[in-house]
């Protein structure tokens, strides 16, 4: 199973952290193809990081199913706090 299956399967994750997209999960096994898709490794962070013109030249694919699950993480994150504001845990 290469870099793509795995971001489908969910086994990796990335997100966008300031100018970077930082991929996180098992990238061991895939760090050469992560290489090769533009991937460099941060080792102060240990996690490889994808910069936006590398992310830009991905499969649009790829890229698509990563700004889905983006967009997912965002409206999850949304309805978590409005439950916790909701539920006095949380307040303004």
């Amino acid at each position: 199973m290469g870099f793509k299956e795995k971001l489908f399967s969910g086994e990796l994750k990335i997100y966008p952290v300031e100018d970077v997209y930082r991929i996180y999960g098992k990238t061991f096994e895939d760090k050469d193809e992560i290489k090769e898709l533009g991937g460099v490794w941060n080792s102060e962070r240990k996690v490889f990081e994808i910069s936006r013109e590398a992310f830009a030249k991905l499969d649009p694919e790829v890229r698509d199913k990563i700004l889905h699950l983006i967009l997912q993480e965002k409206v999850k994150s949304k309805k978590v706090i409005e439950e916790n504001i909701l539920n006095d845990n949380l307040k303004l």
